[in-house]
C-alpha cells in the first residue's frame, strides 16, 4: 500500500477514494476541516482558500461528507452546461461550489399535468306550487241609446219599443280587469353531491442515486 502511495507523491491535493478508517502518512481526511497554511504549505499553494478560510492564517479543506463530486462543466475552456445554477442551483463553473439535497418536494410547476376523477351521484329539486286565483274586477256598465223618429224628429212608440227614422246603440268598454298574481311556486335548494377525489401526500421524495459509502482522502 505504501508503494501506490509513494506513486502521489507529487501530487499535492489529488483526492482518492479511500476504503480505511485512518488516512495513510501524507494524506488527510476530507472533511472541512482547517489547517494552518504554514503547517501545509505545499497544500495550500495548490487549492489555497478555493474551499474556504476562518482566518488569514487558515485554509479550509474540501468537505466531502454525504457528498458527491462532479467534473467542474467548464473544465478546459468550454462550459458543458450539465450542472449550471439554473437547471441544477449549483454553479458547476466555480471550482469548489456546492449544493443539491437528498431530498425534495415538488413544487406546483413541476408536477406533470394530471387529472382528479369526479364524483357526482346526482341531486334533485323539490317543487312546491300552493297554486293560485286571479281577482277579476267588474264595474258593471251600461249601452246609450239614441232613438231618431222620421222627418222632423218626432218619434212613433211601437209596442214599448221605439219605430221611427232611425236608432242608434252606442258601444261601451265592459271596464273588466284582471288582477296579476304570484305564482307562488318555489325550487328548493339541493346540494350537488359533485367530490372531487385527491391524490399524493405533498410529501419529499429521496433525490440519491444508488450509492456507495467511501471516505475521501486528500494528498498533502
Amino acid at each position: 500500500m505504501s508503494r501506490v502511495l509513494d506513486m502521489w507523491s507529487g501530487m499535492t491535493g489529488a483526492v482518492l477514494d479511500y476504503a480505511g478508517t485512518v488516512a495513510p502518512d501524507g494524506w488527510l481526511m476530507c472533511y472541512g476541516q482547517s489547517l494552518l497554511r504554514s503547517a501545509y504549505p505545499n497544500l495550500f499553494a495548490r487549492i489555497g482558500t478555493t474551499f474556504g478560510a476562518v482566518d488569514g492564517t487558515h485554509f479550509s479543506l474540501p468537505d466531502y461528507r454525504g457528498r458527491v463530486a462532479a467534473g467542474r462543466d467548464d473544465m478546459g475552456g468550454v462550459a458543458a452546461g450539465r450542472v449550471t445554477t439554473a437547471g441544477a442551483g449549483i454553479d458547476g463553473a466555480t471550482l469548489g461550489a456546492v449544493g443539491g439535497a437528498q431530498t425534495h418536494t415538488l413544487t406546483t410547476a413541476q408536477m406533470p399535468a394530471h387529472n382528479h376523477a369526479v364524483t357526482d351521484t346526482g341531486h334533485t329539486h323539490g317543487i312546491t306550487d300552493p297554486g293560485h286565483t286571479h281577482t277579476v274586477t267588474d264595474p258593471g256598465h251600461t249601452h246609450s241609446f239614441t232613438a231618431l223618429g222620421p222627418a222632423g224628429g218626432s218619434l212613433i212608440a211601437a209596442g214599448g219599443g221605439f219605430s221611427g227614422g232611425g236608432s242608434a246603440l252606442s258601444a261601451s268598454a265592459t271596464g273588466i280587469s284582471i288582477q296579476s298574481r304570484a305564482t307562488g311556486i318555489t325550487a328548493g335548494s339541493a346540494a350537488t353531491g359533485i367530490t372531487t377525489q385527491n391524490n399524493g401526500t405533498g410529501s419529499a421524495h429521496p433525490n440519491l442515486q444508488p450509492t456507495l459509502v467511501l471516505n475521501k482522502i486528500i494528498k498533502t
